[in-house]
């Protein structure tokens, strides 16, 4: 299944995925609804793993939102988080992408503790791209990110992911933390 909070994007999701016999359906879900609970108890513990790839920094009751993913898990499931990395690398970027923060392991930890989610990995990614966004965002101030730079970006991607073994994924422009239903 795929979920988006715009209806419009669903359409789009389905579209593009029609040809997978394997997805069984999309659907719009806003996991910070207050009648979630109401909306969604059919789906409570029907998924083996969730993935919510930048979109936490989305929303502001950022708990919320995970617990409201963990309701969705079947005991024993996972939940996938990638993250903003580092409040002190917001910047214009963030804005314009309306991003609420940006997070440590630290930070992502104690989402994952308060909602019972037992942490099975976490680390860092895209170290390079750290310094490219602090550039682009703090230096030249840009509110987008320029399409040479995505290009550039994609075409170094084999040697970024050689630098972040080097580094050990101990810093990154991105967080991912993986947790495991209880």
């Amino acid at each position: 299944s795929l979920t988006d909070l715009r209806d419009n994007y669903c359409q789009i999701l389905r579209d593009k995925f029609k040809k997978y016999p394997s997805l069984e359906s999309v659907h719009q879900m806003d996991i910070t609804d207050p009648d979630f609970d109401t909306k969604h108890a059919d789906k409570f513990g029907t998924y083996d793993s969730i993935y919510a790839l930048n979109i936490v920094e989305h929303v502001k009751d950022d708990s919320l939102a995970i617990a409201n993913c963990k309701k969705l898990l079947k005991p024993g499931g996972n939940l996938v988080i990638l993250v903003p990395a580092y409040q002190k690398l917001y910047n214009g970027f963030d804005k314009e992408l309306e991003h609420y923060r940006r997070y440590t392991q630290k930070s992502l930890d104690k989402l994952f503790n308060i909602n019972e989610l037992e942490i099975i990995h976490r680390q860092y990614y895209n170290f390079v791209g750290i310094f490219g966004w602090w550039f682009s965002g703090n230096i030249l101030k840009k509110k987008t990110i320029p399409e040479g730079q995505m290009k550039l970006y994609n075409s170094l991607v084999p040697i970024i992911k050689l630098i972040d073994k080097i580094v050990l994924n101990k810093a990154g422009l991105s967080v991912i933390t993986v947790g495991t239903k209880k």
